[in-house]
């Protein structure tokens, strides 16, 4: 379970699988929770670089090696993986 403070941010990337918002954004008004959407391709390359460094470098997350889950897997298993 993923849990956002009032008053605070969710960021939304992407159209990975649908364009759909399922569910209500009643709770979100509720709290004044912001949705933000995010859309980097009209961001200069400069920019992003710029971004990407310091989300390598000081801003990274303690530990984040330890979160990854990593596995190898062949295309006839992706289904499952999925």
């Amino acid at each position: 379970t993923r849990t956002v403070k009032p008053w605070g941010n969710i960021a939304c990337i992407g159209l990975a699988q649908s364009p759909a918002l399922t569910g209500t954004v009643m709770p979100l008004i509720l709290r004044g929770v912001s949705l933000l959407g995010i859309h980097s391709v009209q961001v200069p390359r400069a920019w992003r670089l710029a971004v990407w460094g310091q989300l390598a470098g000081p801003w990274r997350p303690a530990g984040i090696e330890q979160r990854i889950v990593r596995a190898v897997i062949g295309l006839e298993s992706v289904p499952e993986a999925a």
